[in-house]
């Protein structure tokens, strides 16, 4: 059984790709509103993992966003700004330690706000 190093929500949902990056000219920047998330997502995740040293090995990443409304939008546009957050948090040393990665959306009309469920398990690999 494959050891979970984190489980927690984080508030609202990250931006998307195409919200995350702005050009000016050949410069590309990252976004006002998409700093702001990830510094906010960050802080939690450290508070979360606390004074632990980064885990090193392999990863199994389940996203699950938690929506209070049914609106369409692609799940996949999202991911990278949760991994740069784990690895900017040192929760993993980088996020190329991501060997699987499950997502999906939940419709969930009774929350009072949308959530990012997140859960990082060591990888075992595929069983035989």
């Amino acid at each position: 059984m494959a050891h979970t190093l984190i489980s927690m929500e984080l508030e609202g949902l990250p931006p998307t790709v195409n919200n995350y990056y702005g050009r000016t000219g050949c410069t590309v920047y990252k976004k006002a509103q998409a700093r702001q998330w990830q510094e906010k997502a960050v802080s939690e995740l450290s508070e979360h993992w606390g004074n632990i040293p980064p885990y090193s090995g392999a990863v199994d990443f389940h996203i699950v966003y938690l929506c209070k409304d049914n609106r369409k939008w692609d799940i996949d546009n999202r991911v990278k700004a949760l991994q740069d957050c784990l690895e900017q948090a040192g929760i993993i040393e980088n996020d190329r330690q991501v060997q699987s990665l499950h997502v999906r959306r939940e419709y969930a009309p009774d929350r009072a706000e949308t959530t990012t469920r997140i859960i990082l398990m060591e990888y075992k690999g595929e069983k035989d």
